[in-house]
């Protein structure tokens, strides 16, 4: 994967992070709608990991 595109996706990924974690501590949220926020906001956590590891990964391969 190109460099450039690697930084990307780790920006990108932190970002859509930080934002998860800030409207788990800032709104109230149904119990369904919290579990479907944490389950999505640990499968970007696990794409953050491996794009830092660097990893190959089909899903990722096709942003490159």
């Amino acid at each position: 994967m190109d460099q450039r595109v690697r930084d990307y996706l780790i920006r990108a990924h932190n970002k859509v992070i930080d934002h998860y974690r800030r409207v788990l501590q800032a709104t109230s949220l149904s119990q369904p709608e919290r579990e479907r926020i944490q389950k999505r906001l640990a499968t970007i956590e696990t794409e953050l990991q491996t794009i830092r590891r660097g990893a190959s990964n089909p899903h990722l391969a096709q942003a490159a």
